[in-house]
């Protein structure tokens, strides 16, 4: 009798935690994107990121991004993986002549982005933790000649799915 109770027991507990379904956190990342400028023989697009770090006595973090250039039709052009420590940038530079290889008359569509590592949101809260990495982005397009920029667009756009960017 005993052993029949012990099993009893036994098949309660392990029925009560069957039932109980444990979600593992899901990773959040950023992932954010300019609009679509135009680029053409004789110019350079740069894609700066600045980490505007924290006020003192708070200690900033270091962000690592994968800064990547987009084609029209969502094709990779080029890709660079920064680590961007407070107060600093970094950017990636998309060369008309030598990564498009574009004629003269030619315009190309581009666009820039740029994706955080996922953070994984602590297994005991039930809302993710938004990546602690707050990226500011420009994407330029540059005279190559004169090195002056012709257009300046800022503004990042959070790509759905992501975390919202701030």
């Amino acid at each position: 009798m005993k052993f029949v109770q012990g099993i009893s027991v036994f098949v309660l507990a392990a029925s009560g935690l069957i039932a109980q379904t444990v979600t593992p956190p899901t990773p959040v990342q950023a992932v954010g994107t300019t609009g679509i400028v135009g680029i053409t023989e004789g110019q350079f697009a740069r894609f700066n990121v600045l980490n505007p770090g924290v006020l003192p006595p708070a200690v900033g973090v270091v962000c690592n991004a994968l800064l990547t250039f987009l084609g029209p039709d969502g094709g990779v052009l080029k890709t660079k993986l920064v680590t961007v420590t407070p107060g600093q940038s970094a950017y990636l530079d998309l060369f008309s002549d030598v990564d498009l290889a574009l004629a003269v008359g030619v315009r190309k569509e581009i666009r820039a982005t740029f994706t955080t590592p996922p953070v994984i949101p602590v297994a005991s809260s039930t809302t993710p933790v938004a990546a602690p990495c707050k990226l500011i982005a420009t994407l330029e397009i540059i005279d190559a000649l004169s090195l002056k920029t012709q257009v300046l667009a800022g503004g990042m756009h959070a790509v759905p799915g992501s975390t919202p960017l701030e």
